[in-house]
């Protein structure tokens, strides 16, 4: 069964709408929680840190990698729920602090 979410890519686009429409921002584009999107969730190649993948395809596109997030970070945990993937909470901004220092202290080790 194919995600409806993504229809089976893994990243999809968001829009920005108001009550006459789309507005003119930016789109946004979220990275799925289904199997699809893992790929572009990873966050090592060979063992190594480096950017999480989706930045990476965001920079080989030509998109800006801040327009580029995790479908967690980007909906409630209702709007989740609401396309079947249950409770995920996004990390607080604590535990995204601690995990950016270990893929850095990781990143220094030779």
């Amino acid at each position: 069964m194919t995600c409806t979410s993504c229809n089976g890519r893994g990243i999809f686009k968001l829009f920005s709408y108001d009550d006459n429409g789309p507005t003119g921002d930016p789109v946004e584009w979220a990275i799925c929680l289904c199997a699809a999107g893992s790929p572009y969730r990873v966050q090592s190649n060979n063992g190594k840190a480096h950017l999480p993948h989706y930045q990476l395809w965001a920079i080989r596109h030509g998109i800006d990698p801040e327009r580029v997030a995790p479908m967690e970070v980007l909906y409630t945990d209702e709007e989740l729920a609401a396309r079947g993937f249950g409770q995920v909470s996004a990390p607080t901004a604590i535990e995204a602090i601690a995990a950016a220092a270990r893929h850095r202290h990781q990143g220094l080790k030779r």
